[in-house]
């Protein structure tokens, strides 16, 4: 982390959001704050973390404050000058009272995103050992698809598995989708059966030490028809040709191989989602393979790549794996067959 470039123009930064209060210290609590001057580096909570951020916290001095948070922060002589802030994650309240201590503030959380996207070598094994667990879990679980079971019935299964092979989590609400359901992008499970012939969604992830995997595959069923697997092959290729493309700048230029593809096949109107989004301490991070952002891809990126078209009333069929830019070229961290039949 470059603190020097966030404090550029600032007399102090306050961060407040969980995840890059994790990422600048490791704390894992649900609340605390820091305040980084040239000088100190504070991280300030109430009695109910304190211990947890003596043993948590690498950097910072932890001071046990009492609220309200705002006066104890004009005690200390903090407000004072410009305070560098994430604007995404703080409240009006708070901002209004900061204000009202004729305090100025500036939004630096787009540069905290990028940097918080530039991932170490110790936080891509965070995310292999999420996705380990995601597909291991998986491969446990997959058995309970089969006609007859519900969409939530499997869900357990797999967040069970998930549990004991040691995630912190999920990524987020998982998401199945059977049948005509699959073609509900962020459909998330629900007491729908599945059936004989059915494609199944599953959208899931697992986290681990803080950090997000996202992994989605498209399960037959028995006997898919003709229909189905000629979606099946379209999404499969698509999602081949934008992991293996060279020559690349942003993330939209991956995003243009899968869509052209797509729509060269007909299937265009019905690829409606971005090609995929990075991962780390939050599912959706930077940066963003879409065709309508420029996001500049680098080594050090962490990104799903997961194509997917959605035929209404019909099926959905997407295809999801995550990869990370190394020596200028993409290379795939997950390593669960794409193409699954039970």
């Amino acid at each position: 982390m470059n603190i020097e470039s966030l404090l550029q123009g600032a007399d102090a930064l306050f961060i407040n959001d969980r995840p890059t209060l994790r990422w600048l210290s490791g704390f894992t609590g649900d609340e605390g704050y820091a305040v980084v001057t040239n000088d100190v580096k504070l991280f300030l909570v109430d009695s109910r973390f304190t211990e947890q951020a003596l043993l948590e916290t690498k950097g910072f001095e932890v001071i046990e404050y009492k609220p309200p948070l705002v006066d104890f922060l004009s005690e200390q002589g903090f407000l004072k000058g410009t305070i560098a802030i994430n604007g995404d994650y703080i409240s009006y309240r708070l901002s209004s009272k900061l204000a009202e201590k004729g305090v100025k503030l500036i939004d630096v959380g787009e540069e905290i995103l990028l940097q918080r996207a530039v991932k170490t070598p110790e936080e891509i094994d965070y995310i292999k050992q999420a996705i380990f667990i995601a597909e291991e879990a998986f491969r446990r679980s997959l058995g309970s698809i089969k006609p007859g079971v519900t969409e939530n019935e499997f869900v357990a299964e797999l967040e069970y598995q998930a549990r004991k092979l040691g995630s912190e989590g999920m990524s987020f609400d998982t998401i199945v989708g059977s049948g005509w359901r699959g073609a509900l992008p962020h459909g998330v499970a629900s007491d729908k059966r599945i059936k004989d012939g059915d494609l199944v969604v599953v959208d899931w992830g697992c986290v681990y030490k803080g950090y997000c995997s996202d992994l989605t595959r498209t399960i037959i069923v028995g006997n898919a028809d003709e229909k189905a697997m000629e979606v099946l092959n379209v999404v499969l290729e698509a999602h081949h040709l934008a992991a293996e493309a060279e020559g690349f700048t942003f993330g939209s230029d991956l995003d243009g191989v899968a869509r052209d593809y797509i729509t060269s096949k007909g299937f265009g109107k019905y690829f409606g989602h971005s090609l995929g989004h990075g991962i780390g301490l939050q599912i959706h991070e930077y940066p963003s393979l879409s065709a309508r952002i420029q996001h500049q891809l680098t080594d050090g990126h962490v990104f799903t790549i997961e194509p997917g078209i959605y035929l209404p009333g019909e099926f959905g069929v997407r295809i999801e794996d995550d990869y990370a830019i190394l020596g200028g070229k993409i290379n795939k961290l997950s390593n669960l067959e794409q193409v699954i039949m039970v």
